[in-house]
């Protein structure tokens, strides 16, 4: 049985740190400056148009854009994507608790520090197999969210007792010691550390 769900988005990250490093905290307060419509720049911000067009023109949109910012507009968006979009840049999958344990035990109880480390490497997809849906909601709850668990019990249909119990068995399953939890804290932390800081 799978009990959570992993989302992950991919973003453009040249676009986003230009506008960041500009003093544009989101994509939506850059467009009320430029004057280019959120929808449009969503586009960009998700990979979703290229550069270039067939023609090999650049798109009047990255044009605006990069004028706006005083940049070329190259910089605005990975090189992979100068001629061809992203289809899909959101992805889902299904996994049990025992997948998440690699996520989770090896960042002392915060999955959110490990999708942080450019250093994991790991197949994701395989880890989340081994998690319950309803302990990676409340992992994620209580991590990702950051709810208390009265707040996340009520989510949940439980009461916040309940959700510490629920969330308590989550994490007994993430460090327990066969869940591989030792290969991805060594890929974290470094090998022959305890995980500890």
């Amino acid at each position: 049985m799978s009990d959570y769900e992993l989302q992950l988005k991919v973003k453009n990250a040249p676009f986003l740190k230009i506008i960041r490093d500009k003093g544009y905290a989101t994509v939506g307060e850059f467009s009320r400056h430029c004057g280019i419509n959120n929808t449009t720049l969503g586009y960009i911000a998700n990979l979703k148009k290229p550069l270039l067009d067939v023609d090999g023109n650049i798109n009047k949109t990255y044009q605006r854009v990069a004028d706006f910012l005083n940049v070329s507009p190259f910089e605005l968006l990975p090189e992979a994507h100068i001629n061809k979009a992203l289809e899909r840049n959101e992805f889902v999958s299904v996994v049990k608790a025992e997948d998440m344990a690699l996520l989770s035990g090896a960042v002392q109880d915060c999955p959110s520090k490990l999708l942080e480390s450019n250093e994991a490497d790991f197949d994701i997809d395989e880890l989340m197999k081994r998690c319950t849906a309803r302990e990676v909601r409340a992992i994620k709850l209580k991590y990702v969210d950051d709810l208390t668990p009265t707040e996340a019990g009520k989510i949940m249909g439980v009461s916040g007792d309940r959700f510490r119990q629920i969330e308590k068995k989550a994490l007994r399953r993430l460090r327990h010691p066969n869940s591989g939890t030792k290969e991805l804290r060594d890929n974290y932390y470094g090998s022959n550390s305890s995980g500890k800081e």
